[in-house]
């Protein structure tokens, strides 16, 4: 530092180096270990406040350059059977500085995972590096998962790898099926992948991470979503029921819809527009909703989802011979007659007026018989001439 004041990558590649030699134990890549403090742990307090000054004093520019040369260093040094876990704890430090710099430069990550990936312990070590950025950042975690670890899931060698990393960075943020979040961690392109991975993908792995895969699911699902307020989940996820083949993701899809369609109320005018056009999976939408109504009832018993249904069946009788129209019909009917189910927040507003009208028919007519079958001089007559009368005055004057 002395000597090269306006170096600071040569300072760092100094301490790599020292602690390269001064520290020789490698942590093992368990479930605790992918996102766990070790090799960090090996330095004392003052240590890491030395280093992480060190770090601070940086640019941004140069510890997205840093990181990138740790995790290049660490695969190449790893090759060649030499100490790496100086390099591992600038890469832990690094990331819990600033996540983002794993995520300003993933296609260099990827195209260096690309050239190790046949080689599974240099390979693993990447990963592990650039899951780091997981550690203080859920986001950047996730972005990581999908985008360098995802593309190798179904690799023997790492699909472990893939499914610790992903239970331990949910574990590391408290991330559960009930967790809510005002924005998702991920884009919807991202969790129609997610969601064929788990249902479809996985069919081709271990069994047991499989199964460890589809029980992390429900909570990777809650963060991708947060609450399925994005309306534009239904154009992008009801034309897909036409090509599933798991009867589970056909029930996720569903569940997704549905709970687009009670979150947001512009999800209902992107069904109507593809109604048309997706009659079969609309009708399978729609008996979905008629087979959890009790789920969905709350936020779908108002006016605009009425008329949209009331839409729908005229829609129904006015074609004939379309495919997946007897199951849009069934499915239109059965949720419109939840509308009048019994306890239902609604009131019969057209039957309490035609019952008014039917009842002050029969008084007038009452009240016209017991002056002798004369209108003019019933009780109601002479009220009504007496109010014409008074009208007229108010005319003259």
């Amino acid at each position: 530092q002395l000597r090269w004041p306006d170096s600071p990558l040569l300072w760092l590649r100094d301490v790599a180096g020292y602690l390269n030699h001064a520290l020789v134990t490698q942590p093992e890549l368990s479930v605790e270990g992918v996102l766990g403090r070790e090799p960090l742990t090996a330095l004392t307090a003052n240590m890491r406040k030395v280093v992480g000054q060190m770090l601070q004093k940086c640019e941004e520019g140069m510890r997205e350059t840093f990181f990138e040369t740790c995790v290049a260093n660490t695969a190449h040094d790893l090759a060649k059977g030499q100490c790496v876990t100086g390099w591992r704890v600038l890469t832990q430090l690094l990331a819990d500085l600033q996540p983002t710099v794993v995520t300003a430069h993933i296609p260099r990550y990827v195209e260096l995972r690309n050239s190790y990936q046949n080689r599974p312990a240099v390979g693993l070590a990447i990963l592990w590096s650039v899951g780091q950025a997981g550690h203080k950042s859920l986001h950047s975690g996730i972005k990581v998962w999908l985008e360098i670890m995802l593309p190798v899931i179904t690799m023997r060698h790492y699909t472990k790898f893939f499914v610790d990393y992903l239970e331990a960075l949910l574990a590391a943020h408290a991330i559960t099926p009930a967790t809510q979040l005002n924005k998702p961690v991920m884009d919807i392109s991202n969790f129609l992948t997610v969601q064929d991975t788990v249902f479809v993908v996985s069919s081709g792995m271990n069994k047991e991470q499989a199964r460890a895969l589809a029980s992390l699911y429900p909570s990777l699902k809650t963060i991708s979503l947060a609450g399925c307020r994005n309306h534009e989940l239904l154009p992008a996820l009801l034309p897909r029921l036409a090509n599933l083949s798991s009867q589970e993701q056909v029930l996720d899809t569903l569940e997704v819809l549905s709970s687009c369609l009670a979150a947001s109320p512009a999800a209902m005018v992107h069904w109507h527009k593809a109604f048309t056009s997706h009659l079969t999976q609309s009708g399978q939408l729609l008996n979905y909703l008629d087979a959890n109504w009790g789920q969905y009832r709350a936020a779908l018993d108002v006016p605009d989802f009425h008329e949209t249904i009331e839409a729908f069946q005229d829609y129904n009788e006015s074609v004939a011979n379309k495919e997946g129209l007897q199951l849009a019909t069934e499915g239109a009917n059965a949720v419109a007659a939840r509308f009048s189910s019994p306890g239902m927040a609604w009131f019969p507003w057209k039957t309490l007026s035609f019952l008014l009208l039917i009842g002050t028919a029969a008084i007038v007519n009452l009240d016209v018989q017991r002056s002798g079958g004369s209108f003019k001089g019933s009780n109601t007559g002479q009220l009504l001439w007496d109010k014409i009368g008074r009208a007229s005055c108010r005319e003259r004057v």
